[in-house]
């Protein structure tokens, strides 16, 4: 995680690697839908329509197209009325993250992203990506990402779970 997401959760007194218990319904069913292989891209399936989405030729990579199709704006999803929504969605974001990871360990090595524009907290977004060697879809150096704080979960490489 980059100096941005550590003073960000230090400000909403979260810890990015203690269970979260309750995961939102919206996106819980998401992750309920799971996630499958279509022509080498993990995608989403409740996210993924192949009538309607970005066909994958749009992309210089299958990387570029999973952070694409598997994008989610968590303030798209969670129908939050009122309260801390900054603390909330974060909340949420850290509980998606990890269901996420659960969700794709079997599957082999992927990258979960969760970021927040450090001047519209309520920009909350998620992404998942299958890691490939020679497909870099994001930085090592996540100091360099300025505008965003960022949070990087990736499961084991298949079979070292």
């Amino acid at each position: 995680m980059n100096t941005l997401m550590r003073d960000l959760l230090h400000t909403h007194g979260l810890d990015p690697f203690s269970p979260i218990s309750h995961l939102d319904p919206g996106l819980q069913a998401i992750v309920s839908r799971g996630l499958s292989e279509h022509d080498g891209c993990w995608l989403l399936t409740e996210l993924f329509h192949p009538e309607s989405s970005t066909p994958r030729s749009a992309f210089p990579d299958d990387t570029g197209y999973e952070a694409f199709i598997n994008h989610v704006h968590l303030d798209d999803v969670i129908d939050v009325a009122s309260g801390e929504l900054s603390k909330h969605l974060l909340k949420q974001g850290i509980a998606y993250a990890h269901a996420l990871r659960e969700l794709a360990t079997p599957a082999g090595a992927f990258r979960i992203v969760l970021s927040v524009e450090a001047t519209e907290p309520l920009n909350l977004g998620v992404r998942i990506l299958r890691r490939r060697p020679g497909e870099g879809w994001l930085s090592n150096d996540l100091e360099q990402y300025r505008e965003h704080a960022v949070l990087v979960i990736d499961t084991p490489a298949a079979g070292q779970a």
